[in-house]
Formats: C-alpha cells, sequence, structure tokens
C-alpha cells in the first residue's frame, strides 16, 4: 500500500520533470560532470534515475551495480528505460567504450583474425586478460632476435 507521504515525494520529483513524445521523463534540474540528473535530499545528492528507480518500484541497488539508460539518454529519469546491469554488462552496452570497442574487434590492426590458434592471452597489470593476435607476435619476437644478433655480431672483434 502506497502511503500519502509517498505520493507527496512522487509528485514533487515528477514537478521536476518534463515528459516527451518518445516516453523519455527528461530531468530538468541540475546535472552532474557526465550529464546525470542529481537531486539533494536531507543535504544528500543523489542521482535522480537511481532516485526514480527506487521510488517508483524498483529494488535498491548496490554501488557494484549500474542502471542502464535503455534510451541512451543520461537525462532520462523514466523507471520503465532503465535495467540494472553489471559494470561488465553496462561497458558492453555502451558501445562507445574503450573496452567494447576492443572486445568487439575481429582483425588486429593488420588484418589477422583474432579468433582460433592465431590468439592468445595475456595477463596485465589490472589482472585482466588482453588479447594478442600470434601472428604479429612471431614477426615481433623475429625481428627482436634478428635485432639482437646483428647488434651482438656489431660488437664481436672477429
Amino acid at each position: 500500500m502506497v502511503k500519502n507521504s509517498d505520493m507527496i515525494v512522487m509528485a514533487k520529483f515528477l514537478s521536476k520533470v518534463i515528459k516527451k513524445d518518445d516516453g523519455c521523463w527528461i530531468w530538468r534540474l541540475s546535472k552532474d560532470r557526465y550529464g546525470y540528473g542529481k537531486l539533494r535530499i536531507n543535504n544528500v545528492t543523489h542521482s535522480a534515475h537511481r532516485f526514480s528507480y527506487f521510488i517508483h518500484g524498483g529494488k535498491p541497488i548496490g554501488r557494484e551495480l549500474y542502471l542502464d539508460h535503455i534510451c541512451r539518454d543520461r537525462t532520462c529519469v523514466n523507471p520503465s528505460h532503465l535495467r540494472v546491469v553489471t559494470a561488465r554488462e553496462s561497458a558492453l552496452i555502451n558501445n562507445n567504450s574503450p573496452w567494447a570497442i576492443n572486445h568487439n574487434k575481429t582483425h588486429c590492426k593488420n588484418g589477422h583474425p583474432l579468433d582460433g590458434a592465431n590468439v592468445t592471452y595475456r595477463l596485465v597489470e589490472s589482472g585482466n586478460k588482453k588479447r594478442r593476435c600470434m601472428e604479429c607476435h612471431r614477426r615481433e619476437n623475429r625481428e627482436s632476435y634478428l635485432r639482437c644478433k646483428l647488434r651482438l655480431q656489431e660488437t664481436l672483434p672477429w
């Protein structure tokens, strides 16, 4: 059952929103540096889209989860345009991120396929795995070997 105080909060929240024909509810007030709406309640700043999700019946979500804007508009606070995703899902869905761009590559910068026996993985400092083209890796190793061999021959007296 919805309490009267909840209705007041919801009405107050919705008075700060412009409802567009495409279904987006655009947050009219302040935004953070990334373009997401924000609001203050009892001197605590909240994300407008997270607050909207919660007051419209969504379960509270932890900071390790994200709300993805299906409509791709960061100012939209329509709860039906929001879905709960992990950081990895968010990065893949947002195909402009460097991680998503690299994840979706099918060929290396030299045109070799990044699949099957031509790909290997190595751990980087962050603990993540990075794909590597074996054809390019073998070529780089060969070139490095030849450079070292040439340098060694130049230093030998005979």
